[in-house]
């Protein structure tokens, strides 16, 4: 859901996600945007596409704001993977790599 919500949408590039024996990868178009930094990141966000966001969160698919990296972190690792890890150092794409379990 955030891949969708986050994406940079003036790109034609699609959401890609990766299945490979020892993890899942996500990818969307769009680097981090507005204040979020990788220092910051995920505690600081802003939304590139608010009328998505909010039609995301009228249909229940978001509840709170700012909260799903931290929510998913906790559950990925509540099933006994490692923490997902963040490449977002690319202004052009945003990466997540959520690990299979030891």
């Amino acid at each position: 859901m955030n891949a969708i919500m986050h994406r940079f949408y003036q790109s034609n590039a699609p959401v890609r996600f990766y299945w490979f024996d020892d993890r899942v990868e996500v990818q969307n178009p769009g680097g981090l945007y507005g204040g979020a930094t990788p220092e910051n990141f995920p505690r600081q966000n802003a939304y590139r596409n608010p009328v998505v966001a909010s039609a995301m969160k009228m249909l229940g698919y978001v509840h709170t704001f700012g909260s799903g990296v931290l929510k998913a972190q906790e559950a990925i690792v509540r099933n006994g993977n490692p923490p997902a890890e963040f490449q977002m150092d690319d202004p052009h794409f945003f990466l997540v790599k959520v690990r299979r379990r030891p």
